[in-house]
C-alpha cells in the first residue's frame, strides 16, 4: 500500500483517548504519541480551559467532580462511535465499596469493547491478587507500560500478556517545545541547578538524605529548586521549614507548561522517591519520563537502577555522599550525545502497533 493510502487509513480510525485520574501532562504526550490516528480527548473542563493541549485537539469535557464509575458509563455509551479506545488509568483508582463496583463495571465494559482498548498500566501490584483484574488484561487489544522493567514484571508476577504487552513511557523526547535546545541551561548565578521533580510529600519522597548534605552540596556550588506542588501537610511543613533556604520554593502549585519551563531552566534532575512506595516492584515512575521529556540526565535512589534501558542519563545514589557524587558526575557528562533520547520519541507506539 503506498505511504499516502496508509495514512489515510490512519487517519480513518477514530481514536478516543482519556485518563480517568487526569494525568494531564501524560495525556498531552499521549495525544502526540497516538497522532497518527484521529484522536477525540475526554478530559475535566478545568484541564481543557488552561490551554496546554495541542492545538485542533478535539474535547468531550466532563465535569471535574465525575467519579470514575460516571465516566465508565459514559464510556459504555461513546465507545460505539469509535475504532479504538485508549485508556491512560483506570482500574487502580478507586476505594473502599465503590471500587469493587468501578472494578466489576470495567469488567463488564471490557468484555464487550475490550477488542478496542489499548490500556496503560500504571500499577502492576493493583492486579497481583485480584482476579477480575487479571481477567480484564484478557478482553484488551494492547497492555502498555511505562519500561521494560515493568512490563517484565507484570508478565512474570501478574499475568503473561504475551504479544499483548507493549512499551509506551510515561512521556517523550520530542513533545516540550524547546527541549531540544535545552540541554545544559545556565542559571547565571555559576550554580550547578538540580530540580526535585514530583510533588514535595514525605509519604512518597525521602528527604533524609538531601538534608544530611544540603551545606556540602551548597559548598560544592549546588543549588535545589522544588519542581512540582507543595501538599501542604504538617509533616511537609516541618521537612520544608528544616530545609530552610536550601531548596528554593518558587510556588505552591504550577501550570504543566510551569512546570517544563522549571525543568528546562534545570541543570539536572533529582527523584527522592521513597523505597515503601513501590516503585521497585512493577509500579511504574515519572521521574525517567520528566527527564525524558526534557532531555536532562536524572539522579535517582539505588533502588532504581535495574532499570537499564534508561541508563544514558541516569544516576543513582544510596547515601548523602554518594549524592553528591552524582550530580558532580552527571553535571560533568552531561554535554554527552543527545541521541542518548532518540529512543524515546513519540513514535515509539506508532513503530510497535502498526508498522
Amino acid at each position: 500500500m503506498a505511504e499516502s493510502n496508509w495514512e489515510s487509513v490512519l487517519e480513518g480510525n477514530k481514536v478516543l483517548l482519556m485518563d480517568f485520574d487526569n494525568h494531564h501532562k501524560q495525556m498531552i504526550h499521549a495525544i502526540r504519541a497516538w497522532s497518527f490516528f484521529s484522536i477525540d480527548v475526554i478530559s475535566s473542563c478545568s484541564n481543557i480551559k488552561n490551554n496546554s493541549y495541542p492545538k485542533g485537539t478535539n474535547f468531550i469535557g466532563l465535569n471535574d467532580k465525575f467519579y470514575p464509575v460516571m465516566k465508565l458509563l459514559i464510556l459504555f455509551w461513546i465507545t460505539f462511535k469509535y475504532n479504538k479506545v485508549v485508556v491512560l488509568t483506570a482500574p487502580e483508582l478507586g476505594g473502599g465499596f465503590f471500587k469493587s463496583i468501578y472494578r466489576f463495571v470495567w469488567l463488564m465494559y471490557l468484555f464487550l469493547f475490550g477488542h478496542k482498548v489499548s490500556l496503560y498500566v500504571k500499577n502492576s501490584h493493583a492486579y497481583l491478587d485480584h482476579a477480575s483484574l487479571k481477567l480484564s488484561i484478557r478482553f484488551v487489544e494492547y497492555v502498555f507500560f511505562e519500561s521494560e522493567s515493568q512490563k517484565n514484571f507484570f508478565n512474570f508476577h501478574v499475568l503473561d500478556a504475551g504479544s499483548k504487552s507493549k512499551i509506551s513511557y510515561v512521556y517523550y523526547a520530542d513533545v516540550v517545545e524547546g527541549g531540544e535546545e535545552s540541554q545544559k541551561s545556565p542559571n547565571g548565578n555559576g550554580k550547578i541547578r538540580v530540580g526535585l521533580i514530583g510533588q514535595f510529600d514525605t509519604k512518597r519522597r525521602d528527604y533524609s538524605i538531601l538534608l544530611d548534605t544540603v551545606d556540602e552540596c551548597d559548598r560544592a556550588g549546588v543549588e535545589f529548586i522544588q519542581i512540582g506542588r507543595f501538599v501542604n501537610t504538617a509533616e511537609n511543613r516541618e521537612v520544608r521549614k528544616v530545609l530552610g533556604g536550601s531548596v528554593k520554593f518558587l510556588k505552591e502549585d504550577y501550570t504543566v507548561s510551569e512546570l517544563d519551563d522549571m525543568l528546562m531552566t534545570c541543570d539536572l534532575l533529582l527523584s527522592l522517591n521513597n523505597t515503601n512506595t513501590g516503585y521497585d516492584k512493577g509500579k511504574g515512575t515519572a521521574a525517567y519520563g520528566e527527564a525524558i521529556s526534557v532531555r536532562k540526565s536524572v539522579i535517582l535512589p539505588r533502588f532504581l537502577d535495574f532499570n537499564e534501558e534508561f541508563s544514558g542519563f541516569s544516576y543513582y545514589y544510596a547515601d548523602s555522599e554518594s549524592l553528591l557524587q552524582a550530580i558532580l558526575m552527571a553535571n560533568k557528562e552531561c554535554e554527552h550525545d543527545r541521541g542518548r533520547f532518540s529512543n524515546f520519541e513519540s513514535s515509539i507506539i506508532k513503530d510497535q502497533i502498526v508498522l
